[in-house]
Parts: C-alpha cells; sequence; structure tokens
C-alpha cells in the first residue's frame, strides 16, 4: 500500500512538473534511467517507473502541442527517421519470431517503441548548446550517484554487494544500485568519457562556452568529480570491457583533436600531405602501443585483452555457440527475448549458464532482430560517424568518443539491451543529430 501510494505520489508530481516544464521533466527522466528498477503493474500490464515517466512525458508533450510540431521534427531529420522507422520495423518483426510473445512484445516497448518515443520529445526540446549542457549535467549527476555508492561498497567492505561478488570466487566486486558489476561500466563509463572531452573542451577554450570565470571552474570541478568517480567505480567493479572502452574513447579523442589542429594549421597540398604523414605515423605507433602491450603488460593483463582469462574463454565460448545456433537462424534470428530458448539445442559447455544474450553488440542484435535489425543497426551507427566527421562543432568528437566506448566495450558485453542503457545509447545519437542545427560559437569566438 505504501509501494502504491508512493509511485502515485510521484507519477502525479512528474504529471505536473511536464505539463508546466516539458524540458526540465525529460532532464528529471535521463536522471532517473536507473529507476526502471521499480516496477509496478496498471491493470495487470506491467510497468517500469521509467517507463511511466517516459509516457507521461511523451503524451503530455504531444498535448501541449507535439501533436503539431512531430512532423516537422520527422521531416528535418528524413535520413535518420527512415533508419529509426525500419529499426522499429525490424524489432517489430522480431516480436513475431519469438518463442514467447508477452516477453518479446515486453522488451520491444521497453528497448525500442519507448526509447524512440523519447527521442521525439528530445529532439523537440533540446534546442541551443545549454540545452545539451543540462543533459549532460543530468547524465553527469546520476553517474555521480552511482559512482559514489560504488565507491561506499568498496570502502565499507562490500556493504550491500551481492555475496557472489564480493565473497565468492569475484573477488570484491562492487555492483552500486545494481545486480551485476558490469552494469556499472555500461552505463558511467559512456558519460564519463562525455565529461573528459567536455573537460578538453573548456580548458581549449575557456570561458567562451560558460560565460564567467566562476561558473567556468564550477563546470571543470563537475567534470572532473564525475569523470573521477565514475574512473574509480568502474575500476571497483572490475569491468575489464568498460575501462578497455574509456581508453579507446580517451585515445580517439586525442587523435582527432590533433587532426583537427592539424587540418586548421594547414591548407592545400601541405594539408593533405601532413595529414597522411600523420595517420602514418599514428598507425605506426598504435601498432608499437599493441605490441608492447602484449610483450611488457603483467601475465594477467595480456590473458584479459587477448581473451584467454576465464572471462575471455567464456565469451569465446559464447560467441562459437552463438554463430551456430545463427547459422540456422540467420534471418530473424532468435527473436526478442529468444535467445535462451533458441540456445538450448546448440549449448554444449553445461559448466556454463546460458546468458541472456551473447555479450556481442553484433551478435546480440542479430540473435534479437534478425540479420536485417543487425545490420539497419550499424548502419545508424555509420550515420552517426559520418555526421560527426562532417560536423566542425566541439560537440562532435565527444559524442563520437562516447560511441566509440559503447562499441569497444560491447565487443565483449551487451551495451543496448537494458531499458537504461536503450534510453542512454538513444540520447547520445539524438544529440549527435541535434549538431546540425547549432552554430559553433566557441570557434568562432
Amino acid at each position: 500500500m505504501i509501494f502504491s501510494s508512493a509511485i502515485l505520489i510521484f507519477a502525479i508530481l512528474f504529471f505536473v512538473l511536464a505539463w508546466r516544464r516539458i524540458d526540465w521533466a525529460m532532464y528529471l527522466t535521463i536522471f532517473c534511467l536507473p529507476a526502471y528498477g521499480v516496477r509496478f503493474q496498471i491493470f495487470n500490464l506491467p510497468l517500469t517507473l521509467l517507463e511511466a515517466m517516459i509516457l507521461i512525458l511523451f503524451f503530455l508533450w504531444l498535448a501541449r502541442g507535439g501533436y503539431k510540431r512531430i512532423k516537422l521534427v520527422i521531416r528535418e531529420n528524413k535520413s535518420w527517421f527512415f533508419l529509426i522507422g525500419v529499426f522499429l520495423i525490424a524489432a517489430t518483426i522480431s516480436i513475431f519470431a519469438a518463442p514467447d510473445l508477452k516477453a518479446a512484445a515486453g522488451i520491444w516497448k521497453a528497448y525500442f517503441l519507448e526509447p524512440i518515443l523519447f527521442i521525439l520529445v528530445f529532439l523537440d526540446t533540446v534546442k541551443s548548446d545549454k540545452d545539451f549542457r543540462k543533459v549532460i549535467y543530468s547524465l553527469g549527476a546520476i553517474a555521480l550517484v552511482i559512482s559514489l555508492f560504488a565507491i561506499f561498497q568498496k570502502l565499507s567492505g562490500g556493504m550491500f554487494v551481492p555475496e557472489n561478488y564480493w565473497l565468492l570466487g569475484e573477488g570484491h566486486r562492487v555492483t552500486s544500485f545494481y545486480s551485476y558489476p558490469n552494469a556499472i561500466g555500461l552505463f558511467v563509463a559512456p558519460i564519463v568519457i562525455l565529461m573528459v572531452g567536455l573537460l578538453i573542451s573548456d580548458i581549449q577554450y575557456p570561458i567562451a562556452g560558460s560565460g564567467s570565470v566562476k561558473y567556468w571552474l564550477w563546470e571543470i570541478g563537475y567534470y572532473l568529480l564525475i569523470a573521477g568517480s565514475g574512473t574509480a567505480a568502474i575500476y571497483f567493479a572490475k569491468s575489464d570491457g568498460a575501462m578497455v572502452g574509456l581508453i579507446a574513447g580517451i585515445f580517439f579523442l586525442v587523435v582527432f583533436l590533433i587532426h583537427r589542429y592539424l587540418a586548421k594549421k594547414f591548407s592545400g597540398r601541405k594539408k593533405t600531405i601532413t595529414l597522411i604523414t600523420y595517420y602514418l605515423l599514428f598507425i605506426v605507433f598504435f601498432l608499437i602501443v599493441i605490441l608492447s602491450a602484449v610483450k611488457f603488460l603483467p601475465a594477467s593483463a595480456r590473458d584479459t585483452l587477448l581473451l584467454r582469462d576465464w572471462s575471455g574463454q567464456t565469451r569465446l565460448t559464447i560467441w562459437k555457440e552463438s554463430v551456430e545456433m545463427l547459422k540456422n537462424h540467420w534471418l530473424f534470428g532468435a527473436g526478442l527475448s529468444g535467445y535462451q530458448a533458441a540456445m538450448a539445442p546448440y549449448h554444449q559447455a553445461k559448466y556454463l549458464e546460458i546468458f541472456m544474450y551473447p555479450h556481442n553488440i553484433f551478435l546480440n542484435f542479430w540473435s534479437e532482430t534478425g540479420i536485417f535489425g543487425a545490420l539497419i543497426f550499424f548502419a545508424i551507427v555509420l550515420k552517426f560517424i559520418i555526421q560527426g566527421f562532417k560536423k566542425k562543432y566541439y560537440w562532435a568528437p565527444i559524442l563520437m568518443a562516447s560511441m566509440v566506448v559503447i562499441l569497444v566495450h560491447g565487443l565483449v558485453d551487451a551495451p543496448y539491451f537494458k531499458n537504461d542503457l536503450a534510453i542512454l545509447w538513444w540520447v547520445v545519437v539524438g544529440m549527435m543529430i541535434k549538431t546540425k542545427s547549432f552554430y559553433d560559437s566557441r570557434r568562432n569566438n
């Protein structure tokens, strides 16, 4: 009774906020992404608190004039919404390829339909660089809460950590508010790289985007706090995929910024020669780093990078069995929420459980949405990257670095198929879509 009353009161207050300020309701929804863990039912329809917030937000946006602007939002981003529409169609078809129609419909609603409803509101509501920063502040705030609780778990000796992750075999891994450690890295790492990117940008272009020294210093401190605590939380969670993703994201930022600097400093034939030389040197440097890592890193770190440890061998086994399954289900995959059932006849490594997903971003989408859905997903990623390279806004490389983190981590995990992760991914994509609308004032001051 108390739980139901609390949910009702929160929903009413959120309704009032959304009616008065749709933008602040959107920022609050972003801050409350982990609220998918609060579950309840309305007329036997299962819902999470996050879903309820998204649905209230979307329908109030429609009621407050969104129905008039929805065509404009789509028309302004035709090519994007063509891909988004086809992506949703592929996911819808996958409902009927699944063994459990009810479970598949729930996944479709939470991971595909609702994120797209949210992104419609997002694209109409975010109108300026200041709105971008409010989105980042919201993401940063929830990442900070998650990270500080993870750090508390570590310092307190494992308080509130499930026993199997602290005492039994997993080696003192923290989980924060989640039920497993890697959830921290999946959610926090893409946000950490956003903070690192903005930190570099604010140092490179001081005051110009902030308006005053005091506000600029506050921003620098905020970004440092989130980046530092987030990295610590990922380290304490022992999320190797997230750490490698972060390193890849930072590496991408450095390479991209040097490219921008050289492209701006030189022109004509000299610019072409300079950039070719730069990338040849970069490739040589990259190979040296890789070879040095393989040779000089501690044995445990080498085993992790080369997938020779227990976690890596487990993933190799999962991938091998998943590929065997997909050979016979190549067109439609296993259907939404159908992976475990489809894998049963192909599962030979009986010492392992059948996981929910193959733990590889391409195999995840192929299994869940069929080959068509997987290809469309990567078509969206490709368009994201192409737009990022075309745009000269300081947001573009930062957003691309965040996508790099997601994709690199996605090589060994499932960075989309969870309520908060699906929304986070679409927020990053939505911000890239909006970059074409903004004038890069910092570079012209």
